[in-house]
C-alpha cells in the first residue's frame, strides 16, 4: 500500500574540542606557546582544523517550477465521441505566448432617414424615422503577452495536436484552438512518450476541471463554493510541495505557518499547515490545522482525505473510513482516496469492503506500482474469497 512520507532526521555536526582530541601536547608547540597569556587558545589556534564550524543544517536550494513540465501522474486517456485509444489528456506547464491589438475605431452609419407626408398641400403632415442607425464607438488596444501557469492539455494521438484550456484566460479572449505538437514542448515530449503505449494508461475522469489552479474562480464555485478573496498562488503550491519532496519538512512548516497568516480564508493554507504536521508525526496539532479547514470550508475534500491519514495513523479506522469516503463522495475520481479507504478497512478487519474498493482501483486503471505489487502477490488471491 502507499506509505506515508517518513520523518527525516537532520545530521547535526558533532563538535569536538580540539585540545580533547590530542593525547599529548607537541613539545615543539609546547614550547612555542608556553610563555602565552593563553596557552589553551594559543594551542588550540595550532591544532583547529578549521576556523569554523559549518551550519547543523544542509541548505537545499529550491527552484522556481519548469518552465516546461508535465505532471507525470495526470496522463489519462480521454473519451472522446464514446472511445478511448486516440486522445490523450494531462496536466502540463508552458509558457502560453499571444498577440496584441492596436485601437481601432469605428465612425459609425447614419443610417437611412424615412420619411412620409399625409394630408393636403395647405395642412400637409410630414413624419420621418432613422433606420439602420450605428454609433460611432472605439475599441482600445490589447496587449499581447504570455500566460505562465498550468494548463489542462488535451492531445489527439493520431493527428498529433493539441490543445489547452484555460488560454482565454488572460490573452485577449483569444483561442488557438488545435495545433500540432512541434508548437510546444511539452505536447511534443508527451505524445512521443506516451501515445506508442496508450492502451496501457488509466482513463480520465475530469470534465474541463479538477485541478486547484486549473480553472480559478470558475473550480471553486464549482466545487468549493465562492472563492477567498485572497488565495494562495501556484508559485506558493509549488514550493510547499518541492519543500517536501526534497524533505525540508522544517520549512514546509515554517511556510505554512505564514500561509494561514496570509491567507487565512484559504481552506489549502490550514490543510497545508496540517499535511506539515502530520509528516512530522504531530497528529494532535495535524488534526488541529485539518478540523480548521473543513470548519473554513466543508466543501474541501482534500482537507477530509488528509484527516482520515491522521486517523489512520493513529489506528482509529472507523473515522479514517468516514473522511476517506467524504472525500470520495466530493471527488470519486482520486484514486489515492480509494487506496487510501481500501487500506483502512484491511486493517480494520473488513476486507469485504477493501476488496470492493480494490476492484474500483482496478476498474479507475491505477497504475501505482506498489499497490500493484501488494493486489498480485496477496491482494488478489485473497479477495477471491469476497465477490
Amino acid at each position: 500500500m502507499i506509505k506515508p512520507l517518513s520523518l527525516i532526521i537532520t545530521a547535526s555536526a558533532v563538535v569536538i574540542s580540539p585540545l580533547s582530541a590530542v593525547a599529548e601536547i607537541d613539545p615543539e608547540l609546547h614550547k612555542l606557546c608556553i610563555d602565552a597569556k593563553d596557552y589553551k587558545g594559543c594551542i588550540e589556534a595550532r591544532t583547529e582544523p578549521s576556523p569554523e564550524i559549518e551550519s547543523n543544517e544542509n541548505e537545499v536550494e529550491v527552484s522556481a517550477p519548469s518552465t516546461y513540465n508535465y505532471e507525470k501522474d495526470s496522463v489519462r486517456q480521454l473519451k472522446i465521441r464514446g472511445k478511448y485509444g486516440r486522445y490523450l489528456t494531462f496536466i502540463g506547464r508552458t509558457p502560453n505566448t499571444y498577440s496584441g491589438t492596436s485601437g481601432s475605431y469605428s465612425p459609425g452609419s447614419g443610417g437611412t432617414l424615412n420619411c412620409s407626408t399625409y394630408g393636403s398641400s395647405t395642412y400637409a403632415t410630414t413624419n420621418c424615422y432613422r433606420t439602420g442607425y450605428v454609433a460611432p464607438s472605439y475599441t482600445p488596444a490589447r496587449p499581447g503577452g504570455t500566460q505562465h501557469q498550468r494548463f489542462r492539455y488535451e492531445l489527439d494521438c493520431q493527428d498529433q495536436t493539441y490543445n489547452i484550456k484555460g488560454d482565454l484566460k488572460s490573452a485577449g479572449g483569444f483561442k488557438k484552438g488545435w495545433m500540432h505538437v512541434s508548437n510546444d514542448p511539452v505536447a511534443s515530449a508527451v505524445a512521443r512518450k506516451y501515445c506508442p503505449v496508450i492502451d496501457t494508461l488509466a482513463v480520465a475522469g475530469y470534465v474541463n476541471k479538477g485541478d486547484v489552479f486549473e480553472s480559478g474562480s470558475i473550480l471553486w464555485k464549482d466545487r468549493w463554493g465562492p472563492e477567498p478573496k485572497a488565495s494562495i498562488s501556484e508559485e506558493k503550491y509549488y514550493l510547499f510541495k518541492t519543500y517536501v519532496k526534497n524533505k525540508q519538512y522544517k520549512e514546509a512548516l515554517k511556510l505554512s505557518n505564514k500561509l494561514v497568516i496570509d491567507f487565512p480564508d484559504d481552506p489549502r493554507s490550514w490543510t497545508h499547515l496540517g499535511v506539515a504536521y502530520f509528516i512530522l508525526k504531530d497528529y494532535s496539532a495535524a488534526k488541529e490545522q485539518l478540523n480548521k479547514a473543513i470548519f473554513i470550508n466543508p466543501l474541501f475534500e482534500d482537507a477530509y482525505y488528509n484527516r482520515g491519514l491522521v486517523y489512520s495513523a493513529l489506528g482509529l479506522y472507523d473515522q479514517a473510513i468516514r473522511d476517506y469516503t467524504k472525500a470520495i463522495r466530493m471527488y470519486p475520481d482520486r484514486m489515492h482516496f480509494w487506496v487510501n479507504r481500501s487500506t483502512a478497512y484491511w486493517r480494520k478487519g473488513d476486507k469485504q469492503k477493501s476488496c470492493s474498493d480494490s476492484r474500483k482501483l482496478i476498474q479507475l486503471g491505477l497504475q501505482n506500482p506498489e499497490w500493484q505489487k501488494w493486489w498480485q502477490k496477496f491482494g488478489k488471491k485473497e479477495c477471491k474469497k469476497y465477490k
